[in-house]
């Protein structure tokens, strides 16, 4: 098959499939690499999304069923197996059969579902998934219920088969201006009756949606005291709630960049926050999504946190707050979440640890949604403010005596110094002997062994820096003079070995959130100047993203 028969998305996917084939050392692209090459782009991408398979599932699942063979020699020797080839003449059929003049990913994905006893098919059963599973997926995406027009007349929707007009196709033309196209696979139910189903189905989704409406209006409206506007010391509020400016409701705008970003493959997400909008970087899908943010009424530090479905925007100081949901506009945080005060990351992406008492000494566990929905912390009349995320879903606090782990259990003192990074692996601390004479303690979070460092210590009066999700190195960062910018440094957390970048940050005291770590430590996302920019952590090499975007004040990751 030519590579013109092919629409560019599912040509992207074959060329993930062959990269996925040289990273397991594979002397041929197999079926169940085309599979994991799918979750890159296009329709197939969709489908797969709705079935929640993963790339690490669908990577896990490989890896349990196949032997990984020895790396081949080169990576031009990565060629098509016999059955990756024959399932690519299969979608090549499927297109044909349709009418399309090109092969795209739900032809793809389609036919690896219908050869019982390919890799892919392997992979699929191990994760409980079957053929009738795609197909209906690939129906709900093809065929989603009406909301701008009724189908054509031909076209048909079903649980057995798929079949659609094209209102966007895999590459992003519309109708209006690309020729009607059909996709069909298996057979088909009479039109009326598929239509008489869409019309059962709108009906209910809009009772439903009343239902949920009047629910929420009935909602008892929460009268939580707010904690402190100033990082300092926390006071009480008074008890209404700040008065929202109106949302804006312009509809996020997505931009298809074509290829990947930086070269990932990993099924993560980077967020960035700019003074009046939010930016979801994807990029194993080469995909930004940039949604409107009214304006802030604050000056002040701002939490960023990517949780389940969304991000949350929270300000410090006593104004409205919102949450921005995976492709949709921007909405106001709901009541629970929607005061002033210190907000962090919770055990999971769908909670978040927040002020909830009075004299704000108590953080609570509250869902996305604003109900609370587990144990609180009791932080000591001693904690000195502000806090900060110790990395791995809970609270460190600073009081007298060193830097505490805060969990609902109680607290565990991390140093007697002050912590200078965290991460999931353990924390980066600055200690001092009676001569004020200071090195660098790394800490492992699940033994609780020390290992000193050589080396430069930290400054102790900038924000806490990150350590690399392997717990590897150490981004911190350090004050030459007290106007001028912080520069950034990369701390081997093996040898202690100090490395300068050749990127700075503008000083700010409370803001951590001006850098972050890709899943895989592969890459480090920092702000410098409003710009966002990536960290090679092995060559030290500064990258732009290579796509444009807007001032940047924040980033975060979502897993």
């Amino acid at each position: 098959m030519t590579s013109e028969s092919l629409r560019p998305r599912l040509q992207t996917c074959l060329a993930a499939a062959r990269v996925l084939a040289q990273h397991d050392g594979s002397s041929e692209i197999q079926t169940h690499h085309l599979l994991q090459g799918l979750r890159h782009a296009g329709v197939g991408a969709a489908a797969m999304d709705r079935l929640g398979l993963t790339a690490a599932r669908l990577q896990d699942s490989a890896r349990r069923l196949f032997d990984t063979p020895a790396p081949v020699s080169t990576p031009g020797d990565v060629e098509l197996s016999a059955e990756a080839t024959h399932t690519i003449e299969a979608a090549r059929r499927y297109a044909q059969e349709e009418g399309s003049a090109a092969t795209g990913t739900e032809h793809l994905l389609a036919a690896l579902t219908d050869d019982p006893g390919s890799h892919a098919r392997r992979v699929l059963n191990d994760l409980a998934i079957d053929a009738a599973d795609i197909k209906c997926a690939l129906q709900h995406v093809l065929c989603p219920p009406p909301q701008r027009r009724w189908p054509s007349r031909g076209t048909r929707c079903s649980s057995v088969g798929v079949s659609r007009v094209v209102d966007r196709d895999d590459e992003g033309r519309s109708a209006e201006d690309s020729p009607v196209e059909i996709v069909a696979f298996g057979p088909k139910r009479p039109l009326l009756r598929s239509r008489w189903l869409l019309v059962a189905a709108a009906l209910v989704a809009v009772v439903v949606a009343v239902v949920v409406v009047r629910l929420d209006q009935r909602r008892p409206f929460s009268q939580v005291t707010p904690p402190a506007t100033s990082p300092t010391a926390p006071t009480t509020q008074p008890t209404t709630e700040p008065t929202s400016p109106p949302v804006a409701v312009d509809s996020p705008r997505v931009t298809e960049v074509g290829r990947w970003l930086l070269g990932v493959t990993g099924d993560w997400e980077l967020f960035a926050r700019g003074p009046d909008e939010v930016v979801r970087i994807q990029p194993a899908l080469g995909r930004i999504t940039q949604t409107r943010l009214p304006a802030l009424q604050s000056s002040g530090p701002v939490s960023l946190i990517a949780g389940t479905g969304g991000v949350v925007v929270r300000p410090l100081d006593y104004v409205p707050g919102y949450i921005v949901p995976d492709g949709a506009p921007a909405r106001p945080l709901p009541a629970g979440l929607g005061q002033s005060g210190e907000i962090f990351p919770g055990p999971d992406r769908g909670h978040v640890w927040v002020q909830g008492a009075q004299d704000g000494r108590t953080l609570v566990l509250v869902g996305l949604d604003g109900t609370r929905t587990g144990p609180s912390i009791r932080l000591p009349a001693t904690t000195q403010w502000p806090l900060m995320s110790d990395g791995a879903g809970y609270v460190l606090v600073r009081g007298v005596g060193g830097d505490y782990d805060a969990r609902p259990d109680g607290l565990r003192r991390v140093t007697r110094g002050s912590v200078a990074a965290v991460g999931p692996t353990g924390w980066l601390a600055l200690e001092c002997d009676d001569r004020a004479r200071c090195v660098w303690v790394a800490i492992d979070r699940a033994t609780g062994s020390r290992r000193t460092l050589a080396g430069p210590p930290a400054d102790p009066n900038v924000p806490a820096g990150a350590i690399s999700p392997d717990g590897s190195v150490a981004a911190v960062f350090r004050q030459v003079r007290g106007s001028e910018p912080q520069t950034v440094h990369l701390v081997d957390l093996a040898s202690g070995a100090d490395y300068e970048l050749a990127v700075s940050r503008d000083p700010d005291v409370y803001d951590t959130s001006r850098l972050a770590w890709s899943p895989d430590s592969r890459w480090l996302f920092l702000v410098t100047g409003k710009r966002l920019v990536a960290v090679d952590p092995r060559t030290r090499a500064v990258h732009e993203l290579g796509v444009d975007l807007p001032p940047i004040e924040q980033v975060t990751v979502r897993r």
